[in-house]
């Protein structure tokens, strides 16, 4: 069965930092890196940004601090 699948990493304002990954995957396991750039390719600075995972079912999502 596969699933449509959104991975998105969002500032605390809600702004879309970047769209790590948007479309189909089968079941298993799948490893997404993020190397803290933005979709411009510049790095990220140091803060709190909140991670989005969403599936055809619903959705999580979770916060990631960036110290450096």
């Amino acid at each position: 069965l596969v699933s449509e699948v959104g991975l998105k990493v969002y500032d605390l304002m809600g702004n879309l930092v970047i769209a790590l990954f948007e479309g189909k995957i089968v079941p298993g396991t799948t490893v997404i890196s993020w190397d803290g750039r933005n979709e411009a390719g510049l790095r990220v600075p140091p803060g709190v940004y909140l991670i989005r995972l969403a599936v055809s079912r619903g959705s999580v999502t979770r916060k990631l601090v960036i110290t450096q």
